[in-house]
């Protein structure tokens, strides 16, 4: 009896040990103004519009407030659900008509009111490039699934532990159901070129 007690013991310390190896880790960005968003670069989408048929440019767009969690376990250097939203009223493209027929057109807004995207991971630490990583996208309610090519690593800036986690993908307006805002005069290219820049300060304890 009193080795099956000491072996319970053990067995909850080390389950106890293993469980605090993981720790949820979140935040929350801001933006004033999209200048400040552009500079930062943290969510940013860019799609190419095409005027008259002859002239294409890029149009750029910031999120100006989101939120951010992840499972963080030190133990393996991995991140499991990773998880990003924004209201999506925090969109802005520095355009007030085009962003008004973005949030309703677009997003469906007031009907659906945030955007998340979820990667379940898990994403090593310890990769030195990019990696392909599936995730889905809570889009006007509607699960629709992704490819993501990223990368997180913590990095040392002024003392402090950063983790950063960078991504690239392509979005298809088609394949996510969203409605296209092409007029007459310019039109919109399908693809969505998605950049992810997120950044998490660890606390010191």
């Amino acid at each position: 009896m009193k080795n099956f007690l000491m072996a319970s013991l053990c067995l909850f310390l080390a389950l106890s040990f293993g469980v605090a190896q993981a720790e949820e880790i979140s935040g929350k960005k801001t933006f004033p103004d999209f200048s400040a968003a552009e500079k930062a670069a943290h969510l940013t989408w860019i799609v190419e519009s095409t005027k008259v048929g002859l002239f294409s440019s890029d149009v750029y767009g910031h999120v100006l407030d989101y939120e951010y969690s992840a499972d963080y376990d030190e133990k393996t250097a991995t991140l499991k659900n990773l998880t990003l939203s924004f209201p999506i009223v925090a969109m802005n493209s520095d355009s007030e008509s085009r962003d008004s027929k973005l949030h309703t057109l677009c997003m469906g807004s007031p009907t659906y009111d945030k955007i998340k995207v979820v990667l379940p991971g898990p994403i090593s630490l310890k990769e030195k490039r990019k990696r392909v990583y599936q995730g889905q996208a809570y889009i006007r309610g509607k699960v629709k699934p992704f490819t993501i090519k990223a990368l997180a690593k913590i990095i040392n800036e002024e003392g402090q532990r950063v983790l950063h986690f960078e991504g690239k993908s392509v979005w298809s307006l088609q394949k996510m159901e969203i409605p296209d805002p092409s007029i007459a005069v310019a039109k919109l290219s399908d693809a969505i070129r998605i950049n992810f820049s997120v950044p998490h300060t660890f606390k010191e304890p």
